[in-house]
């Protein structure tokens, strides 16, 4: 765990089955990655915003989180919600860049957005949407697109490990 800053914070070195994983937590509901962020956060305070990628982030991780009064945001495989009725791949890329699609959990809990990808969320939402330049290939050009402030977000705090893993090579 690192901040945005690539300052370590808190690190479990990966044994296997010998990992020192939470034992409350059944590991078929979370997996390796959703134990890993539980064990990690344990020294974190009530109101800590973590920003994890599509291999730890599951709706199972973020339900865990809020009971611990942590927020949780990340990339999501389709495969780790429910069917939601979002379009597929295919409809999403016809219906062109910036299109976006969200559902909110009926306890207004957790919120499930598709932009240009799968994004999951206990602390923030689509609002404010606001620009963002990205290159179009069949146009040549960048082009100003509306980017959901979930997005944006994630962006701007999900680069600490990316940092780390840079100084330590």
């Amino acid at each position: 765990m690192a901040s945005k800053d690539g300052l370590i914070l808190d690190f479990e070195i990966y044994q296997g089955k010998t990992t020192n994983f939470p034992e409350d937590v059944e590991m078929g509901t979370l997996g390796a990655g959703g134990k890993a962020v539980l064990r990690l956060c344990e020294t974190c305070p009530v109101g800590t915003n973590l920003y994890f990628d599509r291999y730890f982030t599951g709706v199972t991780l973020l339900e865990r989180l809020m009971e611990k009064g942590i927020s949780g945001t990340g990339t999501i495989m389709n495969n780790r919600f429910p069917n939601v009725g979002f379009s597929n791949d295919y409809k999403l890329k016809k219906k062109g860049r910036g299109t976006l699609e969200s559902r909110v959990r009926k306890d207004k809990k957790i919120i499930l957005v598709r932009w240009m990808d799968n994004m999951a969320s206990t602390k923030h939402t689509v609002a404010p949407l606001e620009n963002c330049k990205r290159y179009s290939r069949s146009q040549q050009c960048y082009l100003e697109i509306p980017q959901p402030n979930v997005v944006r977000r994630y962006n701007e705090f999900k680069g600490g490990i990316d940092l780390l893993n840079k100084l330590i090579a």
